[in-house]
């Protein structure tokens, strides 16, 4: 497993406020299995994963490299993903999976298979269900030359009746679209999540480290050159957000008597 780190350019800040990045996780276990054209492959190879995580960097890349109508950069996709910046685990994944074999499925209906493929399990990068959970907030960034705006508009509508998107944010789509597909393929897809299914990874991480660390297996490792205080303080993080995903995941919208009582103590703008 790993994880890969997007640093971005930040504009003014608020004093003392942590810059904001984003996380694209890759975690890949034994169990963890990939499909194409609806046959299970497992990846057990390392070069074999380590393409397909070049594959979704190069796709997230794409449209600062290429041509598109939308075009979409690492700024927008935490503008859009990324509603607490503490929050900022994002699921990834792409379709097709495997680039060694030419797609030979063709035209509208290929493009649509992308779009429900990108939200199977079997399509994550991580070892996660993410329709078992609710979203906060999703992107679809397509490579192509013949797809267009109204291919992405029209199964994005799609989306709206098969994902548990959080009740302020029922919009919360991001499209991209690059007009150069990768080599060897006439259409790819990558699709990044902000969903609350991520808690149990981070809470399975959580558990298999503390099943070392709580008999300082291998600790001299890390004490060489840094403080023990500092695991501790990453294992408080990590639960601090699995809380927080876990609340989102059950959130539910405020009712009529809330919203009354919140709207009497707003004072109208003179």
């Amino acid at each position: 497993g790993g994880v890969a780190r997007a640093p971005l350019p930040q504009g003014p800040a608020a004093p003392g406020s942590a810059p904001r990045d984003q996380l694209f996780n890759i975690a890949h276990s034994e169990k963890h299995t990939f499909k194409h054209h609806g046959k299970s492959q497992k990846k057990q190879a390392y070069d074999s994963m380590n393409n397909i995580a070049a594959h979704m960097l190069c796709n997230l890349t794409a449209s600062m490299r290429f041509p598109g109508l939308l075009n979409v950069d690492l700024n927008e996709i935490t503008t859009n993903l990324v509603p607490y910046p503490k929050l900022h685990f994002l699921l990834s994944a792409t379709t097709p999976i495997c680039l060694g074999k030419k797609d030979n499925a063709l035209g509208v209906k290929r493009i649509d298979q992308m779009f429900t493929d990108a939200v199977q399990k079997e399509f994550q990068l991580t070892h996660c269900d993410p329709r078992r959970n609710r979203y906060l907030a999703a992107a679809f960034l397509v490579r192509g030359r013949d797809v267009t705006v109204a291919d992405l508009q029209r199964n994005v509508q799609k989306m709206h009746t098969k994902l548990d998107m959080i009740y302020w944010n029922k919009e919360g789509f991001k499209l991209g679209l690059c007009a150069v597909p990768p080599i060897g393929q006439p259409f790819s897809l990558l699709c990044l999540a902000n969903n609350c299914v991520i808690s149990e990874t981070l809470q399975d991480l959580s558990d298999r480290c503390m099943r070392l660390y709580s008999v300082r297996a291998h600790l001299y490792h890390y004490t060489e050159y840094l403080s023990s205080d500092l695991l501790d303080d990453a294992l408080e993080n990590i639960a601090c957000s699995v809380d927080d995903y876990r609340l989102l995941s059950e959130a539910a919208p405020p009712d009529a008597a809330t919203m009354a009582a919140l709207s009497s103590k707003i004072r109208p703008v003179c």
